[in-house]
């Protein structure tokens, strides 16, 4: 998504999955001759310390000065990595493909190819990019949880948890992981286990506005607004300019059935927010702004956005027949109602 945020569909038009992330190369011994290896431990650090401007300048200089291709491939992964933290997205899959031809064991950079290719929403093609890097690296929790995303975004709820699990064991600190295991689990019937996972998640670590967003979606979903209500407040207070917790803010006072629970003119502001945020790229935060027009009872102007949203490439089945329902609904003069 924020990259501009990929569309993926869940629960509700407002619930996302947030994109797993993870630079690190797996958990593997990295040999480098002395003429590179330098440009490597400098990098590294960059890389986990988000300079992501001087890891590309590294990486860029240490292709010119080796030709071996193993060195070349982890240069190039290393790179790529740098390039989806900095959503140059095609960038990074160039990259990462012309890694792993280089080096055909290089699971860094198959699990390059799955997270660029999420990014894109490019689904299948991450979920066998994923599957090669953990085959070359049964231990890489990065690939399970790109894996379990690709899946997620698909809308294979129940297939993304065994790989989210998977992926927590191997690497609890991957951002967003914990969050999309309880999302999934509640989307695939089990939400009492998701929001008891949120809670553990919420527990473990310093207070996490995302993680309360997603718990505010969880329980959006079971039909507890009350809840719903206090958990995205207390998101907002804590990321109030964080584009999917204003957009799942908005969804809720846009879409909530119980009416004390809306404020349309209230999501408006919120929506637009996140709009403004993903540069108007994102279908999913279009969506939620169309809602809250609908809300207002802009039919016109929520039938205008949602037909943008609908423009988007690469939206999946199941989140383009959602859209095309809202649309139905303002051509209707009718506004959305969210209900469990």
């Amino acid at each position: 998504m924020p990259r501009a945020i990929a569309l993926l569909l869940l629960f509700s038009a407002a619930a996302a999955a947030s994109p797993p992330s993870s630079s690190s190369p797996p958990p593997e011994v990295v040999r480098l001759s002395p003429d590179v290896s330098w440009l490597y431990s400098r990098a590294l650090p960059e890389l986990k310390a988000k300079s992501y401007g001087e890891v590309i300048s590294d990486c860029t200089k240490a292709l010119g000065l080796t030709r071996d291709p193993r060195a070349l491939s982890i240069f190039l992964s290393m790179r790529a990595a740098a390039y989806i933290a900095d959503q140059q997205y095609e960038l990074a899959l160039k990259d990462a493909k012309e890694a792993r031809r280089l080096f055909p064991d290089n699971a860094w950079a198959w699990n390059g190819c799955a997270r660029a290719e999420n990014a894109l929403s490019l689904f299948d093609a991450a979920i066998v990019d994923a599957s090669r890097a953990i085959q070359l690296n049964p231990k890489y929790g990065s690939a399970y949880s790109e894996r379990g995303f690709a899946r997620h975004s698909q809308g294979h709820y129940a297939a993304s948890i065994p790989d989210y699990r998977r992926g927590l064991e191997l690497d609890s600190s991957i951002e967003n992981l914990a969050e999309n295991l309880a999302m999934a689990e509640a989307q695939a019937g089990k939400t009492g286990e998701g929001i008891a996972d949120l809670k553990r998640a919420i527990a473990s670590k310093s207070p996490d506005g995302l993680a309360y967003a997603t718990l505010a979606s969880v329980y959006f979903r079971k039909g507890d607004y009350e809840h719903a209500a206090s958990a995205i407040q207390r998101a907002f207070e804590l990321k109030p300019n964080d584009e999917r917790v204003l957009n799942e803010m908005a969804w809720i006072k846009a879409t909530c059935p119980v009416a004390s629970f809306r404020n349309g003119a209230e999501a408006e502001k919120l929506a637009k927010r996140a709009c403004d945020r993903t540069h108007w790229k994102n279908p999913q935060t279009i969506d939620t702004w169309a809602a809250a027009n609908a809300e207002l009872g802009d039919f016109n102007r929520a039938i205008g956005a949602e037909r943008k949203a609908l423009q988007f490439p690469n939206l999946p089945p199941k989140g383009r027949s959602s859209l095309e329902e809202h649309l139905h609904l303002f051509e209707q003069r009718h506004p959305v109602r969210d209900k469990p």
